[in-house]
């Protein structure tokens, strides 16, 4: 009967050491939602970030779209026209990105122009 009550003894520390664990957790989650709340431009920037990712063609680039313009770059170089050859050259560099915009270019999308608020009129263009 003595090992049975120590056997319930341990059992019972360890549900109060999960609910304590559990009690922290929430606890820090609510104070950090409450930080946001009382910043209403944070929550808005987050939100902003969260819901607009920076994009080449479609695809959600991850920090910057630089795999995706080195893949289309490559496939307008070497005039990639079946997208297993982008797959294949994203397998060899490790570099999904560059898959993806190898196969914007072979499914016939111009190069975007990532570089929001720039002007193509700063080219010296006719002026006639």
């Amino acid at each position: 009967m003595q090992q049975n009550n120590n056997t319930n003894s341990k059992s019972l520390s360890w549900i109060f050491v999960i609910l304590g664990i559990m009690a922290i957790a929430y606890l820090s989650n609510s104070q950090s939602d409450k930080n946001t709340d009382s910043n209403p431009k944070a929550s808005e920037m987050n939100k902003e970030t969260e819901s607009s990712p920076m994009q080449f063609n479609g695809y959600d680039c991850a920090v910057d779209c630089s795999g995706h313009e080195a893949g289309y770059r490559w496939g307008e170089e070497h005039d990639i026209t079946d997208g297993d050859n982008c797959d294949t050259a994203a397998e060899r560099s490790n570099s999904p990105s560059f898959g993806e915009g190898c196969h914007s270019y072979v499914d016939g999308d111009s190069y975007p122009d990532i570089n929001e608020g720039s002007s193509d009129d700063s080219d010296g263009g006719d002026e006639n």
